[in-house]
């Protein structure tokens, strides 16, 4: 695709490619992964990269734990289709250092790892019984509702929280504006929204985001922050403090789209020997 999302859930469930490609008349796709930390995130675009043409432009979505790194890898059975996949496999074994079972071991990754059972959707699937389409072009909207889960968490920190700026963190963001930059593909930052009294929560939060500016700053990444977004403190657009809904997916990819749209037409330039090199990708590349 010509633009790609990166991120967590975060990017999975709030920006809409079928949107951006309307707005823009550039084919999009949402990498984005629920669970996932930024050294994750670069895993996943490294191996995108690896196996299409390269995009004009890729947008990551930021996170207030972007600074976070993996402690375990979040819903594994995801992955062993694509064990033997270096750029995959190499980063996440360092994550789960017994992740070669799942890689040498036949089956063992559905049958020891996989809490959620997905291997029961495939086996359904071979006799035709296959569960509603929910992704579209990588992007999943989340048909739900607000609930009284934020206060509860609002009441059991009453201090408020606080999320980690570790180094590795830093280096993992770091690392995927680098991949960025050796590939020659411009990077866009931005922050989706977040419900605002979350963000009244969050004690290092200009913390976080002094981190998020110095790197822009440093490698000329520019950074979008929704965090003032126009429904930003409507439930009605959320489903939980870091999620919008599908409805409040909808209306944010709306509002994205045409700015981008802009930046595309007016702050952002594509040079001639990226158009040329864009070009030889798609006729001699194969797309997945």
């Amino acid at each position: 695709a010509d633009i790609i999302v990166s991120g967590s859930s975060r990017a999975a469930y709030h920006y809409d490619p079928r949107t951006i490609e309307a707005a823009t008349g550039h084919s999009a796709y949402n990498l984005g992964r629920a669970g996932t930390q930024t050294d994750v995130q670069v895993a996943v675009l490294k191996a995108y990269l690896e196996h299409n043409r390269k995009p004009l432009l890729v947008i990551h979505n930021l996170d207030a734990f972007s600074f976070v790194s993996s402690r375990e890898i979040f819903d594994p059975a995801l992955y062993v289709p694509y064990l033997n996949n270096r750029e995959i496999y190499d980063p996440l074994s360092k994550i789960d250092h017994s992740l070669y079972k799942s890689r040498y071991i036949p089956l063992y990754g559905y049958v020891v790892e996989d809490m959620n059972l997905t291997w029961v959707t495939g086996l359904k699937a071979l006799f035709g019984r296959s569960p509603q389409e929910d992704y579209f072009l990588g992007f999943s909207p989340r048909k739900k509702v607000w609930t009284d889960d934020f206060k509860k968490y609002k009441d059991s920190n009453p201090h408020g929280v606080s999320f980690p700026v570790e180094d590795q963190g830093v280096q993992s963001l770091r690392d995927l504006i680098l991949v960025c930059e050796q590939n020659q593909i411009p990077l866009l930052f931005v922050y989706s929204p977040e419900y605002s009294e979350m963000q009244e929560i969050t004690n290092n939060r200009s913390v976080i985001f002094g981190e998020f500016r110095a790197l822009g700053d440093r490698y000329h990444v520019p950074v979008w922050d929704y965090s003032t977004w126009k429904h930003d403190g409507d439930k009605e657009y959320f489903y939980n403090s870091q999620h919008l809904n599908a409805q409040g997916a909808a209306a944010f990819s709306d509002d994205f789209a045409l700015r981008l749209k802009d930046y595309l037409s007016t702050g952002f330039r594509i040079s001639a020997e990226q158009q040329v090199a864009t070009a030889t990708d798609h006729s001699t590349k194969s797309v997945n």
